[in-house]
């Protein structure tokens, strides 16, 4: 299989984006992470976009099991860990992450091999457990191994109601039990659990009882009503009710508690905004202020027809459930609440269109609102504080996100890492930067020609005419470049201009080559750089116009191409290859090819791998 480094560089960013950590692969199965990043259609998409390659071509590349192999052994760095994964035929040594890799990935008879060589722990049975691995928990049991809390709590979500039944006896319920069985919804194990709730006489509240109404899970609502375990006054249940996205439910928490939209009480508490922010979560009806909490539910649960019922209902629609449709990616819902909003949009809540702000689909999203004439890519008035002081808190509660839900970690914006190329601007933790970009990103993917005109030829300072001319380099195609980057005739960063190499946008660097926008030194340390790709498109670019620097054997190894190091060899005396070899030698083994290593460097001591590699 001939090595792509254009598809490899892109694939292993994102890689990189979507498995932060090694340690997943010892806490989930591979075929999750496999299908996560190797097989993920998104990604081969987007590595098409970005590189203009066919989907097809990039989807054999990332599917091919030696692609993947190498590619685990450049993260796992050990070869008994990826032969594990990949059904390989074992080695004789085995250690702990052996172990944890088999009963993940593959059957008990292959635990069975590893066992002997590994000091036992209870902590072990946490993975069958959590697995639903009757099998392997069942063998390790027999050994004599005993489960504590934290197996009980991993079982819960394991959904093996054996492994469960086989623990309730020997264990009490916690309040982490508790809320994980429930929020879990598995209804086997649940009907266990309340057995035990009764016996133990456990007070339930309302937070874990609502779990199955969230869940719509009837035969649970049921059973906890059969034992008066449920509050039908309490807000909490009607929230969840809305929540679940199901009208059957939400009619039957109506049967419980008839009065539950009376004056609107639902939306009768203020939870603690900034008073910044008032105008965005209020409505009025009859003279009374409300805050719009219930819509809020009804978005979140994705359902267009829950939506609609609380809309029937008369509750209101505030700037803050936008926002709100916008971060969960629903247009359906998000066209219906704008159809049904009155006025325009503060300007602030394109910083949710922002590169910093993750969200799937985003510029679509953006796209509806623009479309609805409810926001205009250019603010129509002049900002005063209390404008600048509502965009703070919003770009705020943007970066003090902690979590990244799946579904948004196909953002581009996430996966590329895009705000790194930006990361020179002195004010770039200032809203005014970031929204910036995103005006012009905007402006760009709906080709709206007047409003980049007015963008680009007001009085800006030199922070802003970088951040525009990169701007257009990263988002726009060759016809933007040619209609708008002659304006300022800046380069692009080196950093934005290396990207470009590596997904192989050959107009964009021609175009900055044809301007003489880079002095000859700058060229030639990229292309220093760009051996690492090795691409012989790139490289032809590089050659035709004498841009070429010399070779450095670092960067010539981590291209992964045995012709050009071979090539480099030749051209160098035998001490001078081994003095280089042994200080690059640590890349040389992640190429996983120890007969080129034999080959090169004959003197090499095998037996020091595991060292070398953890340096």
């Amino acid at each position: 299989m001939e090595r792509d480094n254009i598809i490899h560089f892109v694939f292993d960013k994102i890689f990189n984006q979507l498995i932060l950590s090694n340690d997943e692969f010892y806490q989930i199965p591979f075929s999750k992470i496999r299908e996560k990043t190797f097989d993920n259609i998104y990604v081969h998409k987007l590595i098409h976009q970005l590189t203009n390659k066919s989907e097809k071509s990039i989807k054999l590349y990332l599917t091919n099991n030696y692609f993947i192999t190498n590619h685990l052994y450049s993260k796992l760095k050990l070869h008994k860990y990826v032969k594990i994964i990949m059904n390989d035929i074992l080695e004789n040594t085995f250690d702990l992450n052996c172990l944890k890799l088999a009963m993940l990935n593959r059957d008990i008879e292959i635990v069975q091999q590893i066992i002997p060589f590994i000091k036992l722990d209870n902590e072990l049975l946490m993975i069958p457990a959590e697995m639903g691995n009757e099998k392997i928990y069942f063998y390790l049991i027999n050994l004599g191994l005993n489960p504590n809390i934290s197996v009980y709590h991993k079982a819960i979500l394991g959904n093996s109601a054996e492994i469960v039944k086989s623990i309730i006896p020997l264990i009490s319920l916690s309040k982490v039990i508790l809320e994980s069985a429930f929020q879990n919804n598995n209804t086997e194990i649940l009907l266990m659990i309340i057995d035990e709730i009764v016996k133990e006489n456990i007070k339930m509240k309302n937070e874990i009882v609502s779990y199955p109404i969230l869940n719509g899970n009837m035969i649970i609502v049921k059973k906890l009503e059969e034992f008066n375990l449920i509050d039908w006054l309490s807000e909490t249940i009607c929230f969840s009710a809305i929540l679940s996205g199901s009208l059957t439910i939400l009619y039957y928490v109506e049967s419980k508690n008839p009065n539950i939209h009376n004056n609107f009480y639902l939306d009768k508490t203020n939870h603690k905004k900034s008073p910044l922010l008032f105008d965005e979560i209020t409505y009025f009806l009859n003279g009374n202020k409300y805050y719009a909490h219930t819509m809020n539910y009804a978005i979140q649960s994705g359902s267009i027809e829950m939506v609609r019922y609380i809309y029937n209902l008369g509750y209101g629609i505030t700037e803050s459930n936008i926002i709100t449709a916008i971060k969960s990616n629903l247009k359906e819902i998000l066209i219906f609440l704008l159809h049904n909003y009155t006025g325009k949009l503060h300007d602030s809540i394109l910083n949710y269109f922002g590169i910093t702000s993750f969200i799937n689909d985003k510029i679509e999203l953006a796209k509806i609102l623009i479309m609805n004439e409810k926001i205009n890519i250019i603010p129509t008035h002049k900002f005063t504080l209390s404008d600048y002081q509502r965009d703070r808190l919003h770009v705020n509660m943007i970066n003090e996100s902690k979590t990244i839900f799946e579904n948004d970690m196909m953002d581009p914006d996430y996966l590329m890492k895009y705000h790194i190329f930006f990361s020179y601007t002195k004010r770039f933790d200032l809203d005014l930067d970031l929204k910036l970009i995103t005006r012009i990103r905007l402006a760009l993917e709906l080709n709206k020609d007047d409003i980049l005109n007015k963008l680009i030829t007001i009085e800006q300072n030199d922070n802003n005419r970088q951040i525009i001319t990169d701007a257009i380099f990263l988002f726009g195609n060759l016809n933007h470049i040619l209609k708008w980057a002659y304006i300022y005739n800046l380069a692009p960063s080196n950093l934005l201009i290396m990207e470009l190499i590596c997904y192989q946008q050959l107009g964009k660097l021609c175009y900055i080559y044809s301007r003489n926008l880079l002095p000859i030194s700058k060229w030639k340390e990229l292309h220093k750089l760009s051996q690492m790709i090795a691409d012989p498109t790139i490289e032809d670019f590089f050659y035709k116009y004498n841009l070429t620097s010399k070779q450095k054997l670092k960067y010539i190894i981590q291209s992964g191409k045995k012709d050009l190091i071979m090539k480099w060899i030749r051209t160098k005396s035998k001490e001078e290859v081994n003095e280089k070899i042994k200080k690059n030698i640590k890349n040389l083994l992640l190429l996983n090819d120890s007969q080129l290593i034999k080959d090169i460097y004959p003197e090499f001591n095998f037996d020091n791998i595991e060292e070398i590699l953890k340096i």
